[in-house]
């Protein structure tokens, strides 16, 4: 009876483990703080849950010596605000039409593909990075880092896809996106951090390599100093080679 009853758990929080976890753990405590914050088909999706609220609650409130989730203690019973959620579907249009359940339903899909394909990068795309000015190095083709492998097709790249500020824009098409990653993970620098245990660190990195697609713009006075110390560098050297000969 237990084993039934911790299989039954199990599948009904089974979409919180894995990489995309964080992100639908954050668009849930928006949903049962302020539904009207997170698109329509994701309150579909959580209005679906029913009773099985309670069960994910308890799911992303985790042990009770673990640290607690902000907002976790303002859950709502979604039951006491039907008659809300019935006026928004009512008025809710998409794109100048009445939305409907499957457009929903592919929303959400899209959504966890493209944030699958965005970790994809974030984790393997310093393995292409144009490392070699010489460019005899051969980059490797990673299927993981392509569109295709995530379940996107070429009519789906001008298609914008909902990100939950996954990155530094709600809204991006996968046009968008790849260009936008390769530039950041796959240009001439390569960073690894994905490894990183600390989420403070691991989000320093992401910020510092995704702001500016991993670019630096040296001012005038900032690229004069570092001239400055190439100078004062190779200058060392020769007083070296000349001080202590054959050494």
């Amino acid at each position: 009876m237990t084993t039934i009853k911790d299989n039954t758990i199990f599948n009904k929080t089974s979409f919180l483990e894995g990489s995309n976890s964080a992100f639908i753990e954050e668009l849930y405590l928006k949903y049962v703080n302020n539904p009207e914050t997170i698109p329509q088909s994701w309150r579909e999706f959580f209005d679906g849950l029913d009773e099985d609220q309670k069960i994910i609650q308890t799911e992303i409130q985790g042990p009770s010596w673990s640290p607690k989730k902000n907002n976790i203690s303002k859950i709502i019973d979604r039951t006491k605000i039907s008659a809300e959620d019935d006026f928004t579907k009512k008025k809710l249009l998409s794109n100048g039409g009445i939305a409907t359940k499957d457009g929903y339903e592919k929303e959400k899909e899209q959504s966890v593909k493209a944030i699958a394909l965005i970790r994809a990068y974030r984790i393997r795309g310093h393995l292409i990075a144009n490392l070699d000015p010489l460019g005899m190095m051969e980059r490797k083709y990673l299927h993981e880092l392509h569109p295709a492998d995530h379940g996107f097709k070429k009519e789906d790249y001008n298609k914008k896809i909902y990100l939950h500020e996954y990155m530094d824009r709600e809204y991006a098409t996968i046009k968008e996106l790849l260009s936008f990653l390769k530039k950041t993970y796959c240009s001439t620098i390569g960073v690894e951090y994905m490894h990183i245990s600390d989420p403070v660190e691991k989000k320093w990195f992401r910020e510092r390599m995704e702001k500016k697609e991993n670019q630096i713009n040296f001012t005038d006075t900032g690229k004069k100093f570092i001239l400055n110390k190439l100078i004062q560098a190779e200058g060392f050297e020769k007083f070296l080679a000349v001080k202590f000969v054959g050494t």
